[in-house]
């Protein structure tokens, strides 16, 4: 910590409940300041940019001149500008102002006498370590690909034989690729059983967003490539079809169908889903990430995901009305008339049987993928899905 200073600036909040998910919609400073500055205690950091801010909840006059404030600015139940928290745990208005801070000064007065605490400061610095898919990216190729092995459910290590330490099979091929490109703010982990498989056992796409504690869930696949292949992902042109959701192979779709798969997969899954959401939300965490969000596919990944703690940003009055609309007498239930293979009477009852009816158009227009989100260690608790079975 010698000589550490952290260029800090200035930023502004809007009122809104603090435990309101549209919160996510924020700035990176109002976000900041909506999630964190309710907790009095509590001295935390964020990234923006290549800077950070912070926010130090307690009324000042004055911090020393050693600890290298060049401006220091803080209006508090004055002004209708100033900040404050109302009785509601609202806020309203902001203007806080910070130049540069030596940490190392306040670090050695223990810090308690200006409200900072030796966890704030030490948390400081290891998030500086990375606190973000981008700042990841930047770390040496060895230590980047030690942090996201971390994202590989460890089941796919034992079913497989893979070892976690050099990637490699059983035959010493190397079988996990990592994408992580220094300039963006994203990342891919792809594991298959043999370098040349067409499927991968294991795929996912995880990005930073525009929000400073929420990590996108982009994109994740499970397959079991031991199972048979159905290719619901040509059509019979050999064009891509984007897993059923641009172009649809019907024959290879009833296939699937009828060997027990769902829209959008192309061998049998490994139930490893649940397990990987946990190793997700610990990847969060330790980056002090409180929100995973991202989009469900189709119609049973959204009800696979509640049933894993997701509720929705945008899209659950929609899933309502589709329960609704399936169940006896709805209009939905109704257009089960059989004269599609994905229409039978009787789907209704299970995800999957909707799931592929709605593969099939019987909505009457497109499907739109609901935007879903979880609190890290927490469930929402939704149900949307009130049939009887998977």
């Amino acid at each position: 910590m010698n000589g550490l200073r952290l260029k800090l600036f200035s930023f502004s909040v809007r009122g809104e409940p603090f435990d309101s998910p549209f919160a996510l919609r924020f700035s990176k400073g109002e976000r900041f300041a909506q999630d964190k500055l309710v907790e009095p205690q509590k001295n935390t950091f964020a990234r923006a940019s290549n800077e950070f801010v912070k926010s130090l909840k307690m009324r000042l006059s004055v911090i020393p001149a050693k600890a290298g404030i060049q401006l220091f600015q803080i209006v508090i139940n004055y002004l209708d500008s100033g900040f404050h928290l109302s009785a509601r745990h609202r806020q309203a208005g902001v203007t806080t102002f910070y130049d540069s801070i030596n940490y190392e000064y306040l670090y050695s007065l223990h810090l308690t006498p200006y409200g900072l605490t030796l966890w704030g400061i030490s948390s400081a610095v290891r998030l500086m370590k990375y606190r973000s898919i981008h700042e990841i990216n930047h770390l040496a190729p060895e230590e980047r690909a030690k942090v996201y092995r971390s994202l590989i459910p460890p089941s796919v290590f034992t079913i497989f034989g893979i070892d976690r330490n050099n990637l490699a099979n059983r035959r010493g091929e190397k079988v996990v690729q990592f994408h992580t490109p220094e300039s963006h703010g994203f990342a891919s982990i792809d594991v298959k059983q043999k370098p040349d498989d067409l499927d991968s056992i294991f795929f996912l796409q995880i990005s930073d967003t525009p929000f400073m504690d929420n990590l996108e869930l982009s994109f994740v696949v499970i397959n079991d490539p031991r199972g048979e292949r159905f290719s619901i992902d040509r059509d019979e042109e050999g064009k891509d079809t984007l897993f059923g959701t641009a172009l649809r192979n019907e024959k290879e779709e009833k296939r699937a169908m009828m060997a027990g798969l769902a829209p959008g997969q192309v061998r049998p899954g490994l139930r490893l889903l649940r397990e990987f959401i946990n190793v997700l939300e610990r990847f969060a965490s330790r980056l002090s990430i409180s929100i995973i969000s991202g989009e469900a596919l189709f119609y049973h990944n959204a009800i696979q995901y509640e049933r894993f703690g997701f509720g929705y940003l945008e899209g659950r009055k929609r899933m309502e009305e589709i329960d609704r609309e399936f169940l006896v007498g709805g209009k939905l239930y109704e257009r089960l008339d059989g004269l599609t293979p994905f229409r039978p009477k009787g789907a209704d009852r299970s995800v999957r049987g909707r799931s592929w009816a709605i593969q099939d158009g019987i909505l009457g227009e497109p499907w739109l993928s609901p935007k879903i989100y979880k609190p890290v260690g927490k469930s929402v608790g939704v149900n949307t899905f009130h049939g009887k079975d998977y």
